[in-house]
């Protein structure tokens, strides 16, 4: 991962607020997809709770918000409503393990799923 996509990762993570774990939040849903998602795969993606089993799609901001947290590493294309990575390469699947950019392995999403489901 090049220099300028750590540098805006450590500047999502300095964010204040809940805008950080957002940030890495989309980020992550984006790079553990493979693809660009419609702007409906990643609310319903975001807003699996981790802890239960409750799918709030209510508590997920708005796209705009989503796109400002994650720094500009994040577009919208309002013609097919899909979201993805500015750049395919920018933060690829290897960033999902352990001890790399975007922290815990994909496991975690998995189990908010099982447990939703």
């Amino acid at each position: 991962m090049g220099g300028i996509y750590r540098t805006t990762l450590e500047r999502i993570r300095r964010q204040r607020g809940g805008k950080s774990k957002l940030g890495i939040a989309v980020l992550r849903s984006l790079s553990q997809a493979g693809r660009a998602l419609n702007i409906d795969e990643l609310y319903h993606s975001l807003a699996v709770s981790q802890e239960g089993r409750d799918l709030n799609i209510k508590k997920v901001p708005s796209i705009q918000t989503l796109l400002g947290s994650c720094l500009g590493l994040v577009t919208f294309d309002r013609e097919t409503s899909t979201v993805r990575l500015v750049h395919g390469t920018s933060i690829a699947p290897q960033g999902n393990t352990p001890g790399t950019a975007l922290g815990p392995s994909p496991m975690a999403t998995y189990q908010s799923l099982l447990n939703f489901l």
